[in-house]
């Protein structure tokens, strides 16, 4: 399994055990804490790191001094139903799409404010907040899904991805994927990426 994949299991762990303390409710949307920031940092950041990967990949792109916007333009053009994948917690009943607002080629609120936060922390503290890390923790999961997909076709014409059962998400699950035994015996988790 890749590295990013690896490293997004880690921080969806960070979140599971942060559930300990603060239920997962949209009640509690505006909770902020030390640690909420520590995640959402680490969370935004690895977008951006498997965004530019995958716009890289897609268009060949080499130089360092991209950043969103043409991430945006660049992933929208080969994936366009990218806008349209959610992500449900359904341990919480809760569902995230996280992309939409590339719709009309705007940032997501979350975005916006991981920038805000990480720039003006003083300032924007609060915005580190259970809304804006879960927000986030679907992108990732979202452009990580995106990047194993393009990985994929790069081998063979094929958009399901499927992942080893041990190697799923445990919290967040995209509404097209399921889980499903072989006819090897090995359990996996898997779905379509429009």
């Amino acid at each position: 399994m890749n590295q990013y994949w690896q490293y997004f299991l880690a921080l969806e762990e960070d979140l599971i055990k942060f559930s300990r303390y603060v239920e997962f409710d949209t009640s509690n949307y505006e909770t902020y804490s030390i640690e909420l920031v520590r995640i959402y940092l680490s969370v935004c950041s690895e977008v951006d790191v498997v965004a530019k990967i995958t716009a890289r990949n897609l268009t060949n792109l080499k130089s360092d001094k991209i950043g969103i916007g043409l991430y945006k333009k660049t992933i929208l053009n080969f994936y366009p139903n990218i806008v349209n994948l959610s992500i449900d917690i359904p341990r919480y009943k809760l569902v995230f799409t996280p992309w939409k607002e590339w719709e009309s080629l705007e940032s997501p609120l979350w975005w916006t404010k991981y920038n805000k936060v990480k720039h003006h922390r003083s300032d924007y503290f609060h915005e580190a907040n259970l809304g804006n890390v879960l927000n986030a923790m679907a992108g990732l999961l979202v452009i990580n899904l995106y990047y194993m997909k393009q990985q994929k076709l790069s081998l063979r014409n094929d958009t399901d991805i499927f992942i080893e059962y041990e190697m799923r998400p445990k919290l967040f699950i995209p509404s097209t994927f399921h889980t499903e035994l072989l006819a090897s015996g090995f359990i996996g988790w898997g779905g379509n990426i429009p």
